[in-house]
C-alpha cells in the first residue's frame, strides 16, 4: 500500500480550510443562542384590550342642538378611544431595545 502525502500548497490550503471551517463553525454556535425560551406576554389590563365602539350614536333630529349634543357625544368617545390607545402602548412599551437594534445601545 502507499502513503499519500498532502503536502505544499495543498496541505496549507486544506489546513487553512479545516481551521476556518471550525472558526465558523464556533461563531455559528455562539450566535444561535438558546432554544425554546420565550419573552414573557405582556400583562395589560383588560379595560385596555376593549376595541373601541364600532358605530357612533346617531342625532336625535336635524336641528343644531341636537346635531352639537351628537358632535359632543362622538368627540367624547373619540378622545375615551384615543387616550384608551396611548395607555396601550404605554403599558406594551420596552424600554429595552431589542438585538437586532445594536446601534440603539452603541450609539
Amino acid at each position: 500500500m502507499r502513503k499519500i502525502r498532502i503536502g505544499g500548497f495543498v496541505g496549507a490550503m486544506l489546513i487553512r480550510a479545516s481551521l476556518l471551517l471550525a472558526a465558523t463553525s464556533a461563531m455559528t454556535g455562539c450566535a444561535i443562542g438558546t432554544f425554546g425560551t420565550k419573552a414573557p406576554a405582556p400583562t395589560t389590563p383588560q379595560s385596555l384590550r376593549e376595541p373601541c365602539p364600532e358605530t357612533l350614536p346617531p342625532a336625535a333630529s336635524s336641528l343644531f342642538k341636537d346635531l352639537a349634543a351628537n358632535h359632543k357625544a362622538v368627540a367624547q368617545i373619540y378622545f375615551e378611544c384615543r387616550d384608551k390607545h396611548a395607555a396601550l402602548i404605554e403599558a406594551t412599551k420596552d424600554d429595552e431595545p431589542a438585538w437586532w437594534e445594536f446601534w440603539r445601545i452603541v450609539w
